[in-house]
């Protein structure tokens, strides 16, 4: 009896789910479009000492990537409370978005020409730093950097 009523609950629940088509439209990866040419700025962007703060979603990836490159940059950087120089990653709003088919997502991505600055502004004390300096500009995100008065 349980095993009848688990099937009808899988189908009450998956046969709507299958129809909507959100299962085949998913974007969810794991991973950003472009992660290996924004890791491989970074590596030549950040200096021991320098700090990296990378905004969600991009975090987890843009930290693993960077982790399996170069393991010995990633531990010579230092906290945002000390660092001279602060590096930071700002997503599009689009990126975590999974609304879209990835082809309509990444026509959208491409419409919008940088994150906002405020999205690297709001993870700092502005006034200890100035900036921000657009550094680069990728299809998901946009780098800032930001230098200690």
């Amino acid at each position: 009896m349980g095993g009848v009523a688990a099937i009808v609950l899988a189908l009450l629940a998956g046969v709507p789910l299958l129809r909507s088509g959100q299962l085949f439209r998913s974007n969810e990866t794991g991973a950003l479009v472009d992660s290996a040419d924004i890791v491989g700025f970074l590596a030549t962007e950040l200096k021991p000492g320098d700090a990296l703060v990378v905004n969600f979603p991009a975090n987890p990836i843009i930290e693993y990537e960077l982790r399996q490159k170069s393991p010995a940059l990633l531990a010579s950087l230092a906290s945002d409370q000390v660092a001279r120089r602060l590096i930071v990653v700002v997503p599009k709003p689009e990126v975590s978005s999974e609304s879209y088919p990835p082809d309509v997502l990444l026509a959208k991505l491409e419409t919008e020409d940088v994150a906002d600055a405020s999205g690297a502004s709001s993870r700092i004390e502005s006034k200890e730093f100035t900036g921000p300096e657009l550094l680069a500009k990728f299809l998901s995100v946009t780098v800032y950097g930001f230098e200690r008065r």
